[in-house]
């Protein structure tokens, strides 16, 4: 749902339609259906970890690290490509008329999504690098990962809030 609103912000706040933006969202249309298919077997296998329920789930414990792997992947392409409607919007900002705020808001979503994307990519590093070793700790420390959103994004909002403050004071 993150994702999907993230695609329909920048819709509603940029009116572009060409063919790069085009091409764009198709990529990003068939990575959501990509995304959705791996939650399925994550959530089934942390419901069976965390709440010491039977359900039936066909992954193995050794095969979360792959599945972390796929996850991180179509994550970062997610978000990725929602960097790249961001850069496209700012490639044409003359066209596009954006005064001085839209270029910074344009700038400072570019930074968040930057955030977005290089977060499961770290995670997938970790996991490809401790998969030798062990899927446990690959698996674990893949998925603590994520915890870095917290306080990178909370980060960007004080800076983000910060500047724009400087534009509500012009």
């Amino acid at each position: 749902m993150l994702i999907w609103n993230e695609h329909v912000d920048f819709s509603k706040i940029y009116t572009i339609e060409d063919t790069k933006l085009s091409i764009l969202n198709t990529i990003f249309i068939a990575l959501v259906i990509f995304y959705v298919y791996p939650l399925r077997f994550l959530t089934l296998f942390l419901t069976n970890l965390i709440f010491q329920t039977d359900i039936e789930v066909s992954i193995q414990g050794e095969q979360v690290p792959y599945l972390m792997i796929y996850y991180g992947f179509v994550a970062f392409a997610l978000y990725f490509i929602l960097f790249l409607f961001y850069q496209r919007a700012y490639q044409i900002k003359e066209h596009l008329q954006l005064n001085a705020y839209e270029v910074f808001f344009t700038q400072s979503q570019k930074q968040r999504l930057l955030i977005m994307f290089i977060v499961p990519l770290i995670s997938i590093i970790i996991t490809v690098a401790l998969f030798k070793f062990s899927f446990v700790w690959a698996s674990f420390l893949g998925g603590v990962t994520y915890i870095a959103y917290t306080p990178l994004i909370l980060w960007w909002h004080s800076k983000f809030t910060k500047e724009a403050k400087q534009f509500l004071e012009e």
